[in-house]
């Protein structure tokens, strides 16, 4: 379902984020169309369209953690390669 959002245009990035990128940061329109996702080493991005304004950007997505690691019992640990921050 197509809603409207009354914003300041452009939306910045805060607002962009406070919506969950749902919203088209030009015209505040939920219309949007989405590309497949490309990445590479630690960052991802994503062409997205509005279907109402026209408007196009990107999304990125940035590596955070990993989590629900499962260590094979034969594999030695890395400790040696790891230099902590």
């Amino acid at each position: 379902m197509k809603t409207e959002t009354k914003i300041k245009m452009p939306m910045t990035n805060t607002s962009y984020l406070r919506y969950k990128g749902t919203l088209c940061p030009a015209c505040g329109c939920n219309d949007l169309e989405a590309s497949e996702v490309e990445q590479d080493v630690a960052t991802s991005w994503q062409s997205i369209t509005c279907l109402d304004c026209n408007a196009e950007w990107k999304d990125v997505y940035v590596l955070h953690m990993y989590t629900d690691l499962t260590m094979p019992v034969t594999v030695k640990p890395i400790q040696s390669l790891i230099v902590e921050e």
